[in-house]
């Protein structure tokens, strides 16, 4: 265009215009064509108005990390969940990624945090994080008489494992056995219809303390500190009494689970809470000698195959739904390698993939877990943090040793 404007004969009043001049007219004519150019390019609604066009996000960041370090740098979230006057639960966040402490960390929470900082230790062998459950086991005492503990007895009985602490225990008994003469007596199965997660974690308890009382160095422990002078047949006939009400239970949560969708389309078997009933199943095959449910597991997580499935068809909902399955499958992995596929496909996918890292960073980058999912991606409005996802996934994480492991983005 400007090679033809110069080009053409000028007239006597053109000639009299100075170059300069000329250039500027002839960029104003160019800059004048550019903007219908733009315009035209520039979307419309259905009105003939234009549509907005929003700037897309910066984009967040993949990275590889080992299970340890991922572990260690969790751990940050949850000290940041303390201050000098109250340990908070929860954070929540809302869309502009601000996230602000909420609600005051009950018993059942101080135990997750015992999980945490046992798996913690077990990894560094560092004597801080022995003093650290010690206070934590205390300071969950003064807010608790132990009877709402009936629930987390399995982070307890780590925490034994761990330290050697053979007190720990007795709390155990304690919590466990009041929750089974309630289960024998009083427990109305109609009001607990729609609770098929927490009947299976109950479960899953009567499971592991039936399984610790075959412990002679536990019984014996117990026998003196409660005055207990069973007698062989009355003590069996007490311990049995826990794998029947866990049994209980169990069936209970499968009937109650039969009721909700379907986490993988196709596979009827696995619903909403099938991964705590397959932990539920999980203990009593190596607590309460029950190897039948090996065999189901090993065969269901064949067929459910999550490494080889596209993630987007997995129906999962929140972190708290996938925990229980990462855990079974690292178990099943002893025996069988190829299901560490599938518990890292799950841990990427469902539980990295919502980590809020510096790198990764979705709403603050505190190391803290959201706790839903939206299609698959991760959005800080009306999500929350919550102290108990990021100790079961410190738990999960120190499993994975120095594998590396991969912090997927989901858009």
């Amino acid at each position: 265009l400007y090679i033809f404007i110069m080009s053409t004969e000028k007239t006597p009043l053109e000639k009299q215009v100075s170059p300069l001049v000329q250039k500027f007219i002839l960029g104003a004519v160019i800059a004048v064509i550019l903007l219908i150019v733009v315009l035209r390019l520039i979307p419309v609604d259905d009105k003939g108005g234009y549509v907005e066009i929003k700037s897309k996000p910066k984009a967040k960041k993949e990275f590889t990390i080992t299970g340890i370090e991922a572990a260690q740098k969790t751990s940050t979230f949850l000290k940041n969940l303390e201050t000098q006057s109250q340990a908070f639960e929860i954070k929540t966040c809302n869309a502009e990624g601000k996230c602000a402490f909420e609600g005051k960390q009950t018993a059942p929470s101080y135990a997750w945090k015992i999980l945490a900082y046992s798996a913690l230790l077990n990894l560094s062998k560092e004597a801080s994080y022995l003093s650290k459950i010690s206070s934590i086991y205390d300071e969950m005492y003064k807010i608790s008489d132990g009877t709402d503990l009936s629930w987390s007895a399995a982070q307890i009985f780590f925490a034994f494992k761990t330290t050697g602490e053979i007190a720990y225990t007795d709390r155990i008994y304690e919590a466990v056995r009041g929750f089974r003469e309630v289960v024998e007596s009083n427990f109305d199965p109609k009001k607990h219809a729609q609770e098929s997660m927490l009947l299976a974690v109950g479960a899953r308890q009567m499971a592991l303390v039936y399984g610790m009382l075959g412990d002679k160095k536990i019984v014996e422990f117990l026998r003196n500190k409660r005055s207990i002078s069973y007698k062989a047949d009355l003590f069996e006939k007490d311990r049995t009494a826990f794998k029947e009400a866990g049994k209980k239970l169990l069936d209970l949560a499968i009937q109650s689970d039969s009721a909700h969708g379907n986490i993988v389309p196709g596979i009827s078997e696995f619903r909403e809470d099938g991964c705590w009933i397959a932990l539920a199943k999980l203990e009593f095959a190596r607590s309460a000698e029950e190897p039948k449910y090996y065999e189901e597991l090993q065969e269901l997580f064949k067929k459910l195959d999550f490494s080889e499935r596209n993630y987007k068809q997995l129906l999962f909902s929140s972190a708290s739904q996938v925990h229980p399955c990462i855990e079974v499958l690292l178990d099943l992995s002893e025996k069988n390698q190829d299901f560490k596929a599938d518990a890292q496909a799950l841990m990427e996918h469902f539980v990295l993939a919502v980590w809020d890292t510096p790198i990764h960073k979705i709403c603050d980058g505190d190391f803290g877990y959201l706790a839903s999912y939206r299609s698959h991606g991760s959005e800080c409005a009306n999500n929350i943090k919550a102290n108990t996802d990021a100790a079961y996934a410190i738990y999960l994480l120190s499993r994975f040793n120095e594998q590396q492991l991969k912090v997927a983005v989901h858009e």
